[in-house]
């Protein structure tokens, strides 16, 4: 019985090849976004000063990897469609990114938008012993003096 049972099955796809159908194919698994993330969760900017916020979805073989950017507060910081953030106003931020195909997926970045004007200072001084001290705001910047001595 077992080998009749095998052949009308040979004999069965046999007659779908060569009336030109096909026996149905495994489908491919869907493979699910797996995170969601920023190149940084933190962004100082300036009043009309854009940043780039680049985002990762893994894995690479995601099936649906597209991605949305949001602010929580589009009157201090915007953001388009492919992660230009733009500071409009002194405040903060949340930049989000998330998955389309599942909301659970993001990723988050805090921008604080500083006045320039308000925010941006260089103090110096000469002190008792010749050397110069200085004071500055916002403290990321960095300061090269070069000097000759006479």
């Amino acid at each position: 019985m077992r080998k009749h049972a095998s052949m009308i099955l040979a004999t069965v796809a046999s007659l779908f090849v060569i009336a030109g159908c096909h026996l149905p194919e495994e489908e491919e698994p869907v493979i699910s976004v797996r995170s969601v993330s920023l190149d940084r969760s933190k962004e100082n900017m300036t009043i009309g000063g854009t940043a780039i916020l680049y985002a990762t979805v893994l894995p690479e073989n995601a099936l649906d990897k597209s991605i949305e950017f949001s602010s929580s507060d589009a009157s201090v910081a915007t953001v388009d469609a492919d992660g230009v953030v733009t500071a409009v106003k002194a405040g903060t931020a949340v930049i989000t990114v998330q998955s389309k195909a599942y909301e659970n997926k993001k990723a988050t970045c805090t921008v604080t938008v500083k006045d320039p004007e308000e925010s941006n200072f260089i103090s110096l001084k000469l002190e008792s012993d010749g050397t110069w001290s200085f004071d500055m705001l916002p403290n990321d910047y960095v300061i090269v003096v070069e000097y000759e001595d006479e």
